[in-house]
């Protein structure tokens, strides 16, 4: 920093000049413009969408995976209102979300949102508001879940609701559930059986030969299916007919054992 001293005249006649060491200032820029680079690869690079808003709920940044998500471009999602996004029976919810972000808490829930084309698409979004005031959300498609958890609910439908008892054991052949048609059927209660063997059926009709013959069906086929004389918990035997399957994960290895019973 210099500066030119002036006589009455105004004829120059000091030079006054000051110099300060920016090594240290030079290198902390450098490290944050190094920062905020690394922030933004990761920003642009990771597989949720990243979200940020101001404090009156504009959106002013977006990732591109919060785009790929909803369809829009970037430009297209800066400048528009949280509300734009949210069908509007949510609005009250998310005034709600907001009295508890900013008492600092993080916000995590499920939400739907609303795409380009005007389809709903379900998310998780962990939000919080930053220290300048800023919201920040994390949002996650959810919507592969959402569906695996009305498959595995309209299973649950099946399984408590068939007339068939329906016996599931682990890759150890001990018992992790069983239905409500099984317990009318043996007498026996999911307490009784879940974490033992099925061998608490065996009436006794059967030699170790003809169950060997089973499991060893099941392992080299993967199912096996005929008549076995069971007990109930009354000890009473009974026939029923039983199909035997064997369930493997995608790498082919056994997880399950299942046994569909008919009397």
């Amino acid at each position: 920093r210099g500066s030119v001293q002036h006589d009455a005249t105004g004829k120059p006649v000091r030079m006054l000049g000051m110099v300060h060491d920016i090594t240290e200032a030079n290198t902390i820029s450098q490290e944050l413009r190094a920062s905020e680079e690394r922030f933004r690869e990761l920003f642009e690079q990771a597989s949720d969408g990243i979200f940020l808003a101001d404090i009156d709920g504009c959106y002013t940044d977006v990732n591109e995976a919060g785009c790929r998500m909803l369809g829009f471009t970037r430009d297209e999602i800066i400048g528009k209102s949280i509300t734009d996004l949210i069908p509007p029976e949510d609005c009250a919810r998310l005034d709600e979300a907001k009295e508890w972000l900013f008492q600092g808490h993080t916000h995590v829930d499920e939400w739907t949102l609303r795409r380009k084309d005007g389809s709903l698409l379900p998310v998780e979004v962990s939000a919080k508001i930053l220290s300048d005031k800023r919201w920040q959300g994390f949002v996650r498609d959810i919507s592969e879940r959402k569906q695996t958890d009305e498959q595995l609910r309209r299973a649950a439908i099946v399984f408590d609701n068939t007339t068939e008892a329906i016996l599931i054991a682990d890759s150890e052949r001990r018992v992790i559930a069983c239905n409500n048609a099984y317990t009318q059927i043996t007498g026996f209660e999911a307490s009784d059986v879940v974490g033992h063997s099925p061998h608490v059926h065996r009436s006794g009709y059967h030699d170790e030969t003809f169950y060997r013959a089973l499991w060893k069906s099941l392992d080299d086929t993967g199912r096996w299916q005929g008549e076995i004389w069971n007990r109930r918990k009354d000890g009473v035997p009974f026939p029923a007919w039983v199909k035997y399957s064997v369930v493997k994960n995608d790498n082919g290895a056994r997880t399950n054992y299942v046994a569909i019973m008919s009397h």
